[in-house]
C-alpha cells in the first residue's frame, strides 16, 4: 500500500509502434470502446523490445513486422484518475511488411485501424492510457519524421529499389 502522496513504484510498460505512411501521417487503432490508441501493448517479462513490438503487431493487427528503429525511442509517462498504477509508454519507428490488417485473431479489442495526422490525432479520444501520448503526439511525429524507416516508406512509394543508408532490417527468418 502506498503512502498518502507518494506514487506507487510499479510501472506498467509498453511498446507502442509509430508506423508512418509516409505521408505525415501514423497508424492509429480503434478499440471495441470507441477510443484510439497506438498500435502495441505491454512488454511481457523475458521479451527483447523487439520481440514485444514484433507480438503486440502481430496480435493486434494480423501482419508481421519488416522493421524497428529501435535507436530512436520516446518514453512518456502518464497516469489516469482512479488507476492504480501509472505507464510507462515506449514509443519507436515500425515498418510493417503489410497493410493488410486482420481484426480479431489474438486481440479482440481492436475494431479499426487509419493513418491520421498530427491534428486528427490531438483531436480524437484516446484510451486513457495513452493519453500521456497524445500529450507528447508533437515529440512522437518529429521523432518519425527523423527516422530512417520514414524515409524507406517514402522512397519506396517514389519507386526507389534501395533503402536509405543506415537503416536497421530486423526481419526474422
Amino acid at each position: 500500500m502506498n503512502s498518502p502522496g507518494m506514487p506507487s513504484p510499479f510501472y506498467r510498460v509498453s511498446v507502442k509502434a509509430l508506423v508512418s505512411d509516409g505521408e505525415g501521417r501514423l497508424l492509429v487503432l480503434q478499440n471495441r470502446d470507441h477510443t484510439w490508441e497506438l498500435p502495441g501493448g505491454g512488454w511481457e517479462h523475458g521479451e527483447t523490445l523487439e520481440q514485444c513490438v514484433r507480438r503486440e503487431i502481430e496480435e493486434e493487427l494480423g501482419v508481421t513486422v519488416a522493421a524497428i528503429d529501435s535507436s530512436l525511442v520516446h518514453p512518456s509517462v502518464g497516469i489516469a484518475p482512479n488507476a492504480s498504477y501509472p505507464w510507462l509508454k515506449l514509443a519507436l519507428p515500425v515498418r510493417l511488411d503489410g497493410e493488410r490488417f486482420s481484426f480479431g485473431g489474438g486481440d479482440e479489442r481492436m475494431r479499426a485501424a487509419r493513418y491520421m495526422t498530427l491534428a486528427q490525432f490531438a483531436a480524437v479520444q484516446t484510451h486513457r492510457s495513452d493519453r500521456c501520448l497524445q500529450r507528447d503526439a508533437e515529440r512522437l511525429w518529429e521523432l518519425v519524421a527523423r527516422s530512417a524507416l520514414t524515409a524507406a516508406v517514402v522512397a519506396a512509394a517514389a519507386g526507389s529499389p534501395t533503402p536509405p543508408e543506415g537503416m536497421a532490417q530486423t526481419r526474422q527468418n
